[in-house]
């Protein structure tokens, strides 16, 4: 009797193996991007961030650390500028080949600059 409810799909699957060499690309929409360069194609999405991604770093061939800000009230609305107001700020720990993803430093809700890098 009740609407069954329809799960959504998947995300982009991780890339099969972590000896392929990939570069990740944040985006505005808060995404990261594995790319392959030997054939400049998309090797996965993951949908991690609610606000841009404002760095990235590999901490290992398996490890990408992500990190994202967001607010800054009236003093300024960019990563770039502490401003005034309130930053949240939000780090990920994205596990390949798996597609783990961990939040490292779970966000205490109101900083007073973001994080930039």
């Amino acid at each position: 009797p009740g609407a069954a409810s329809v799960p959504s799909p998947p995300p982009s699957p991780p890339p099969a193996a972590v000896s392929e060499t990939f570069v990740a690309v944040g985006t505005e929409s808060g995404h990261v991007l594995l790319l392959r360069p030997s054939c400049r194609a998309v090797a996965c999405e993951f949908a991690l961030h609610q606000s841009p991604v404002r760095g990235l770093l590999w901490a290992s061939p398996s490890l990408l650390l992500s990190f994202s800000s967001s607010g800054g009230g009236s003093g300024g609305s960019s990563a770039g500028e502490a401003g005034g107001g309130t930053w949240r700020n939000v780090v990920l720990a994205l596990s390949l080949p798996e597609g783990d993803v961990r939040e490292l430093a779970p966000p205490r809700g109101s900083e007073a600059a973001p994080l930039v890098g």
